[in-house]
């Protein structure tokens, strides 16, 4: 159960929370002008935080059995356009990577700065796998290449329209253009049944491959994997995927092999104003 505590000696009846809340469950004493939730309504709380993270005065904290404490921390700095932009553009697909392994440590740094991407009504419906050890990522990759194989041989439309046979004729010659050589690999995924989770791990997923860069690491989508991933028992078996689960997506992850100096060229923007 959901417990919001208003701390009316802190309240200064702004109002800020009634009109944050987007499940519009707080409400104003009529006679007071102080915030509450009724107990018809506590169930109906998302526990996005909103009311929380809102309030000037520190005058609202809901707590849960699943909600994890955070460091007071007060969001005060922002970056200029300038700086953003800079840091959107200077983002590359890291296709080449150094062998060394990222540490754990470093992996949960970044793990629990994603768990903030927004999810839809905050069900926060993505779960994770790290593959650490890179032969697991190179059996992974062996194993979509066979799934491609048998697609090759069924005359499989997908495997014609992605090419599948160019992959293959890749892999035969000692590269991997499914995963990169990459050290390690990070996997989105969650209950199949649930409709939303898919796009909810797409949006954390891109959180995550613009977080990387600020640990001095880079990452890739791995389209490949997240098309064999539905498809590949083989692959499925080396995930060891819960049966009523499926995969969103994945990233391959390490320290970039390269440094980029300037950014490349881009199409114009294509936007229509109404």
């Amino acid at each position: 159960m959901v417990q919001n505590f208003f701390d009316l000696s802190k309240c200064n009846l702004c109002g800020i929370c009634f009109a944050i809340c987007p499940v519009k469950i707080i409400y104003k004493d009529e006679k007071t002008g102080s915030p509450f939730v009724s107990e018809t309504n506590i169930g109906a709380c998302i526990r996005c935080g909103h009311c929380e993270a809102v309030c000037p005065r520190n005058a609202i904290q809901i707590n849960h059995e699943k909600l994890l404490r955070v460091p007071d921390l007060m969001v005060t700095e922002k970056m200029t356009p300038k700086q953003i932009k800079a840091y959107f553009l200077g983002r590359r697909s890291v296709r080449a990577y150094k062998q060394d392994p990222v540490g754990k440590e470093v992996i949960n740094e970044i793990l629990d700065i994603v768990r903030y991407a927004p999810s839809g009504v905050n069900r926060q419906p993505v779960k994770w796998i790290f593959v650490q050890d890179q032969k697991t990522v190179n059996q992974m990759a062996n194993a979509v290449i066979n799934w491609m194989r048998e697609a090759v041989e069924k005359k499989s439309p997908l495997a014609a329209q992605l090419n599948f046979a160019r992959l293959i004729k890749s892999w035969d010659k000692g590269n991997d253009p499914i995963c990169r050589n990459a050290p390690h690999l990070i996997i989105a995924y969650g209950k199949k049944e649930d409709r939303m989770a898919s796009g909810d791990a797409t949006i954390a997923l891109a959180h995550l491959e613009l977080v990387v860069p600020a640990f001095g690491l880079g990452a890739c989508w791995a389209g490949y994997f997240g098309i064999a991933a539905s498809g590949s028992q083989d692959l499925k078996n080396l995930m060891e995927l819960p049966q009523d689960h499926v995969v969103f997506g994945a990233l391959m992850i390490g320290f970039p092999k390269y440094k980029y100096a300037r950014v490349p060229k881009r199409n114009e923007v294509n936007v229509v104003w109404k």
